[in-house]
């Protein structure tokens, strides 16, 4: 959700922010990390990879602490990990939404209050 003019009133946008809390509701497994793969030799001289032929396999990487944690992936898990991540990015993209929502809220929250104490003075 981008940020732009934002003509509505308070009351709309916490019906907005509470559909995008029920989505919230409705969440799959997920994982934080990306998909890599990698080509390796295996160090057998007698194996295709070490005539160039080299093994492709996937694995997860994901950062903690500052630093790039791998992980090997099994071929019977590519599927799932894909789902995971893809079904992580949807979380968090909801979540971005619904904080640029609480953003609104507040802002029109208080542009509404000053506007009523303006009008009980005029």
């Amino acid at each position: 959700m981008e940020t732009k003019k934002w003509t509505k009133n308070a009351k709309f946008y916490k019906k907005m922010r509470d559909s995008k809390l029920k989505e919230l509701q409705k969440i799959n497994l997920f994982i934080n990390g990306s998909l890599v793969q990698m080509a390796r030799v295996c160090g057998n001289k007698n194996c295709k990879c070490a005539k160039g032929k080299k093994h492709k396999s996937y694995y997860l990487t994901r950062s903690i602490a500052g630093k790039t944690k791998t992980v090997y992936v099994t071929r019977e898990a590519e599927k799932d990990i894909k789902l995971w991540i893809k079904e992580q990015k949807r979380i968090k993209k909801i979540m971005n939404e619904i904080s640029e929502l609480q953003y609104v809220i507040i802002k029109k929250t208080a542009d509404e209050k000053k506007a009523q104490r303006e009008n009980k003075q005029s």
